[in-house]
Order: C-alpha cells, then sequence, then structure tokens
C-alpha cells in the first residue's frame, strides 16, 4: 500500500521532479502519514487519522503535492497550526512563538486530523485550519491545548488554490510578470548561486595575511594526504583541514597562488578576503564566468532565493559574493559576464537578455532603453514595499518576477530609484558618517580606542529592554542618536546596522582555532577609525535608502 501511496502523491505534483523536491517528500513525517493514511484510504468505511508532526508541510512548496492529496482523498481535513518555526529571524522569529515540545526544537508543529468517510471525496475535500496565534510562549501553547477541544476550535474554511497552498496563498497575477532568471525571455541570461565554501574559517578571513598563512596550511596537509589508491577517501580533521568527500575523491595536487585572494562580501556590508578557487570551494556555481581572475570587475544583484521562512530581499554588491551572503541562500544576477578566448583573456558580455530589453522597448515605446536602464529598473523594483508584500507568498515559492511599468514615465522613476540605490548600496563605504554622538568611558589607549572585541556590538538595555537610539561599540565607547530609519532598512533577516553587529567582532573557530579578526581588516587598509565609522556610514544608507523607497511611485502595470 505504501508504494501505491507514493504514486499518488507524487502524480499530483509535477513540481516533485527537482531534487529538493523529491528530497522533501521523502521526510520522515511525510511517510508517516502516507503509511498510516493508506489503509484509512483504501478501506471502504473510512476512518480517522491523527498526527502531531512537522508543520513544514503546510506552507513548503515541496509538499504541495501531499496537501493536494491530502484534499482529494479525505472528506475533512483538519489542521491545527501551532507553529514555532525557529529557523526564521527577526520579527519572523519572534511571531513563531515557542515551541510547544520547548527545549531546542527547531521545527514549526502541527496537529493534522484526516476524517474519511464511507463513499468518494467528490470536488475535493473541507479544509479546516487554525493558527494558534503569533508570539506565544511554550507554555501558553500548552495552556491553549489544555483548554480547548476540537469542538471549541474557531476553526476557518480555506479552499486551496490551484498550486495547493493552504495558507500564504500566491497572487495569480504573479505569473503574467517578466521571469528574472531561469526561464526563456528572462531578464538575465545567466545566473548563479553564491560562492559555497563549506570551510569557511580556512578560506575566508579579514585579515589578507592570515588567510593566505591558512590556505597554505590547509593544501600543504592535503597533498601529503592525497588519497592516490582509494577513491572512496574521505579525510576529514577539522583541527588541520576539512575537506568533503567531492574534494577528496578529486585527488589534485593543489599549488597556493596568492593571485586568487579577492574580496568578498561575506554577509550584507561586510566583506572579507575569500581565496577564490573551485578546488577549495565547494560549490563555485557560475562565479566563474562572473568574476574569472582578479583584475575583471563586475556588479549584480545578490537575491534571496525563493525561502519560506524570509520575505524577499536584495543588494548590489560590486565583489564575489557568498552563497549565504543575505543570511540565507543567495542568487547572483550579474551585469557582465566573462567567456575566455583563444589570446588567453577574456571577452566580457552584458548580461541582459536582449529579447527582453526589446520587449520593454516594444511595450513602452522607447528604443532608448538600454540594458544599463533595465538593471536599474529591476533593482528599483524589487525594493518596492508593494511589490514585496503583494507578491510575498509567490516570491516564497517561486523564482522572482517583475512588472512591465504602466508607462514610460513609471520606468524612468524606477531606474532613477534604482541607480541612486544602487551606487548608494556598492559604495557604502564612502558614504558620509552619520553624525551619532560618541560617548567615551575612562582613558583608554589611543591603539585601543576604534577596536572591537571578542563580544558583539548591542543595544543598551533600558527598564529591561534594548535601546535602539544607542550602541555599545566597545568596552570605551557607546553611540547615541540613531534614527528609527536605521532600523527599518532591512536586508534579508536583519537590518542593515544589525549584521554589523552580528559580524563585526573576535571570532575563533572551534574546530580549527582559526581567529577571524575585523580589526586586522583596519590595519591591512591603515584606517583604525574604519570599523566605527563603518557603523555610522551604514545608519546613512540605511536612512537614505528608506528615503528613496519611500519616494517611489506607486506599483502599476503587468507582465
Amino acid at each position: 500500500m505504501y508504494p501505491l501511496l507514493r504514486r499518488r502523491i507524487s502524480s499530483t505534483y509535477a513540481a516533485a521532479s527537482t531534487a529538493k523536491n523529491r528530497n522533501a517528500l521523502y521526510d520522515t513525517y511525510i511517510q508517516a502519514i502516507r503509511m498510516a493514511s493508506d489503509r484509512v484510504v483504501e478501506s471502504e468505511d473510512g476512518g480517522i487519522v491523527a498526527f502531531v508532526t512537522n508543520g513544514g508541510f503546510i506552507d513548503g512548496a515541496a509538499a504541495a503535492g501531499v496537501r493536494k492529496y491530502l484534499m482529494r482523498e479525505f472528506h475533512d481535513v483538519y489542521c491545527l497550526n501551532m507553529r514555532g518555526n525557529a529557523r526564521g529571524a527577526g520579527d519572523i522569529r519572534k511571531r513563531e512563538g515557542g515551541s510547544v515540545f520547548g527545549g531546542n526544537t527547531q521545527a514549526g508543529v502541527a496537529i493534522l486530523i484526516l476524517v474519511k468517510k464511507p463513499g468518494a471525496v467528490n470536488g475535493g475535500g473541507e479544509l479546516h485550519y487554525h493558527d494558534v496565534g503569533d508570539y506565544l510562549t511554550h507554555e501558553q501553547k500548552l495552556a491553549y491545548l489544555k483548554e480547548n477541544r476540537k469542538s471549541s476550535i474557531a476553526w476557518r474554511r480555506i479552499t486551496p488554490d490551484e498550486h495547493g497552498d493552504w495558507i500564504g496563498q500566491r497572487d495569480a497575477g504573479f505569473d503574467a510578470l517578466i521571469p528574472l532568471y531561469g526561464e526563456d525571455g528572462a531578464i538575465f541570461q545567466l545566473d548563479s548561486l553564491g560562492a559555497g565554501t563549506r570551510r569557511d574559517a580556512w578560506i575566508c578571513n579579514f585579515s589578507r595575511d592570515a588567510l593566505a598563512d591558512n590556505t597554505e596550511r590547509m593544501m600543504d596537509f592535503f597533498n601529503a594526504n592525497i588519497p592516490t589508491d582509494n577513491p572512496n577517501w574521505s579525510g576529514t580533521d577539522f583541527k588541520r583541514t576539512p575537506w568533503t568527500d567531492r574534494m577528496a575523491k578529486n585527488g589534485v595536487r593543489m599549488e597556493h597562488d596568492a593571485t586568487k585572494i579577492v574580496t568578498g562580501v561575506y554577509r550584507a556590508f561586510c566583506k572579507q578576503h575569500v581565496y577564490f578557487d573551485k578546488n577549495v570551494i565547494h560549490r563555485i556555481g557560475r562565479q566563474l564566468r562572473i568574476y574569472p581572475a582578479q583584475g575583471h570587475t563586475n556588479l549584480g544583484i545578490a537575491l534571496s532565493e525563493k525561502d519560506k521562512n524570509n520575505p524577499l530581499s536584495c543588494l548590489m554588491t560590486d565583489a564575489v559574493p557568498s552563497d549565504a551572503m543575505l543570511g540565507i541562500t543567495t542568487k547572483y544576477l550579474p551585469f557582465f559576464t566573462y567567456t575566455a578566448n583563444a589570446k588567453g583573456g577574456y571577452d566580457r558580455t552584458e548580461n541582459i537578455n536582449p529579447a527582453a530589453l526589446a520587449l520593454f522597448r516594444e511595450r513602452l515605446g522607447a528604443d532608448d532603453i538600454n540594458n544599463a536602464g533595465l538593471f536599474c529598473y529591476v533593482y528599483g523594483v524589487l525594493h518596492h514595499p508593494e511589490y514585496r508584500s503583494r507578491y510575498a507568498a509567490n516570491l516564497r515559492k517561486e523564482a522572482a518576477r517583475v512588472p512591465m511599468p504602466a508607462s514610460l514615465a513609471d520606468f524612468h522613476a524606477f531606474l532613477k530609484a534604482g541607480q541612486e540605490l544602487a551606487l548608494l548600496h556598492m559604495n557604502y563605504e564612502s558614504a558620509e558618517p552619520y553624525p551619532l554622538e560618541e560617548e567615551w568611558r575612562g582613558s583608554p589607549r589611543m591603539e585601543d580606542r576604534f577596536r572591537v572585541g571578542t563580544r558583539k556590538m548591542r543595544h543598551p538595555r533600558v527598564g529591561g529592554k534594548p535601546d535602539e537610539t544607542s550602541l555599545i561599540y566597545n568596552d570605551h565607547l557607546t553611540l547615541r542618536g540613531i534614527p528609527p530609519a536605521a532600523h527599518r532598512y532591512m536586508v534579508g533577516q536583519y537590518s542593515a546596522l544589525r549584521w554589523l553587529m552580528e559580524r563585526y567582532h573576535i571570532k575563533t573557530d572551534k574546530d580549527s582555532g582559526i581567529v577571524n579578526d575585523p580589526n586586522d581588516w583596519s590595519d591591512e587598509i591603515g584606517d583604525p577609525r574604519y570599523i566605527l565609522d563603518l557603523v555610522k556610514r551604514i545608519i546613512t544608507v540605511s536612512v537614505e535608502t528608506m528615503r528613496i523607497v519611500d519616494s517611489l511611485p506607486p506599483l502599476s502595470g503587468a507582465g
């Protein structure tokens, strides 16, 4: 019976053809639903199946086939969403509340009751859904379960949409928009995931000298232990160097090359040196067609890949992006691509699809629209609050698309905003520092005044709550006068300022003992105030970003 149910689920969800979705359908809790439901579905008398299970199937894109199957085979489906998903961040995480199981449980929890009556389910079953609510603690959720029965819950009747979505149903107009990548007619011809190292401590560092030393030691160890006679060898010694099976099987002797140390964007507004080599980066994607070697410049839009736990975010950068630059899986849409030529160099091509450019020119009646203009238009639209809210459900489950503007005037308004945002975000290190008040304590040595320590920057607490107008920079300095707009500008999970608070502190990798010290970056560029001024500059960037975003025209148009 289990294979029969598996075929039914798979046949109702064509998207399960991707490896990611196939794997999701074989998760343990999905298997449990399959096996237990199968008996009831095949019984002439019907029956009831009840689960306390991982809540990921409620809105996960990969589980759409499961949801479709349940609605097709059961007369009544009751779903009580107890929330508690700990995989988001910021307010998204807080709204999920505590886990009903307490402890360190990461997954959300749901109670699922499936009712099969005698006879066929004609026209699909009825979905009864209830969300326990935002911000509830573990204790409050337990109290809710003790105080309520199925009959006392205010169930909401939901009609699933064509995608099988129960909650967070998609805007039907999204399909009419113009795809950014991955389809015929998409605006960008090439896209790539950011560089995924799988060994950040060894090949990413604020210090170029430390990175050179770490990568040399890593390669020396590997060269001394190349698996010459066992293709299945996997040498993983995290205190010396971490290898994946794929790299170990290559068995290629490595030569250190200092020219492969480039500037990368490790996280939003956080540059580090990275050893950019396909032999040591676990998944380099198509990045070598975007940044083929030192001296070859580019710029591109880092875009959060569809993720149900986080809203869309994007950030323009002109340095090699990591695959988690935005805190989650990051897609990169470059303006240029490079192709090796017969002379040993590279030919550079603009990455905008000619067919997409022609479409915009035709629809708007403007032959002077160029690739750079379309590039900036996209960046402007991606920041529009209405775009992000209207298509939030789509963007969590599908690749991004953008509308065709209703008029040439709208196109130019978004182009101008996108251009301003692009320059602001790429040139953040030269923005004017925001005039914060510096409150000093004690008499620190001059060489220690601007250095950060092992403890993260943090907001002081006043009355038990963080005072977000102030920031404790280090043991000697508190900054005051942070404006609210600095916290409004969100990049992925955090505000731009919060990214600095998270990343700019001294960190020691527990496995290798490698130290990553952001003060080294300041020392190497000869600017002891770099980190302090960076905090002030990012506040300026945040304020200016929100000024531009707030001035965007209404979103209009269609694909």
